[in-house]
């Protein structure tokens, strides 16, 4: 019983699904001529108070009745239409040719020409189903195919070897490997950064010499971390992950030297200045002057961070478009741990 109220709950809902059911059970109870006639309850319900019994193809239909709607099947409705509208062209077919046949024959032949066009429409319908079940099986062997093409390609494309250590199995670029070349770009950012505030832009040599030591420095911190780590028994992924962390830490800090270096440039100084003197000249909306100055401070602070970050911004941009890593970069050995 529970898993044909699961079946009427897919279609009227499980608000409705309990009474739908009670209403089929009580119907066909009466149609056994009460709960009397009943002698095995059991084998009654699985027989035929439980299931469904469509008299059409539509999944909502219950001997004629709509199980979501509870009013009568539309598509019972119009296969019974068809068959009278059948019967009808069948009947004006013997009287044409049976004008003057007893109805008792007419009425024979018409039986007969009925029975041999439902068997036709059904021969007809079976054939569908049989292409219908043919295509559906089809279109399920192309999917399979098309499914096991891309497994086959997705187990080629994990077998493929580690590019930068030769690990198998690893998809090009295995994590540890992966991890490192994130290193790498984190490291170009945080030496880029440094060299936005304490070079010459527009002096690519002078770019170069603060990248290259910025790059030395930061990865000689993170080789000396990784080996100490993998002397203690870390894994390779654990090892580059600590020097990923390592380099991102020092994009961070490399970042605030630099915003603190440039808010000590003259450009800075002038707009805190500018920023100062802006809030003074409001100075009689404070209750006193130390108010005033106070608020006033705190504008020239503001104004010489915001212009700081901004100089770092546009210094960054500027480096970004005239280095190129491949070609500017300095000619040292990157190396990495093993």
């Amino acid at each position: 019983m529970r898993a044909e109220l699961e079946v009427v709950a897919g279609q009227t809902g499980p608000a409705y699904a309990r009474g739908v059911l009670a209403r089929r059970l009580a119907r066909r109870l009466t149609d056994q001529g009460g709960p009397g006639k009943v002698r095995d309850a059991v084998g009654w319900l699985i027989r035929r108070g439980l299931p469904r019994r469509p008299d059409c193809t539509d999944v909502r239909c219950d001997e004629g009745l709509r199980l979501d709607s509870g009013g009568l099947c539309e598509t019972c409705a119009y296969r019974v239409a068809d068959r009278r509208a059948l019967r009808r062209r069948i009947e004006a077919d013997v009287d044409a040719g049976m004008p003057g046949a007893p109805l008792a024959e007419r009425r024979v032949a018409v039986e007969e020409r009925l029975r041999a066009a439902v068997a036709r429409e059904a021969e007809q319908a079976r054939v569908r189903h049989a292409r219908a079940a043919a295509e559906r099986a089809a279109r399920q062997a192309a999917i399979a195919q098309v499914r096991a093409e891309a497994e086959a390609a997705e187990r080629a494309r994990r077998a493929v070897p580690c590019a930068g250590c030769g690990a198998p199995d690893a998809a090009g670029l295995c994590t540890a490997c992966a991890t490192w070349r994130t290193t790498e770009g984190e490291i170009r950012a945080a030496a880029l950064t440094a060299a936005a505030a304490q070079a010459d832009v527009d002096d690519l040599g002078d770019v170069a010499r603060v990248v290259a030591q910025a790059e030395s420095a930061l990865r000689r911190e993170v080789e000396e971390a990784s080996a100490r780590v993998r002397a203690d028994g870390a894994t390779r992924d654990e090892a580059a992950s600590l020097a990923r962390l390592i380099a991102e830490t020092a994009v961070f800090t490399r970042r605030r030297s630099a915003v603190a270096l440039l808010a000590r440039s003259e450009v800075a100084t002038a707009e805190a200045d500018l920023a100062f003197a802006a809030r003074m000249r409001s100075a009689h909306r404070y209750r006193t002057r130390a108010d005033a100055e106070r608020a006033a401070a705190e504008a020239a602070e503001q104004a010489r961070d915001r212009t700081a970050r901004y100089l770092l911004a546009e210094r960054l941009s500027v480096l970004r478009a005239r280095w190129n890593s491949a070609d500017a970069a300095p000619t040292h050995e990157r190396r990495r741990p093993a």
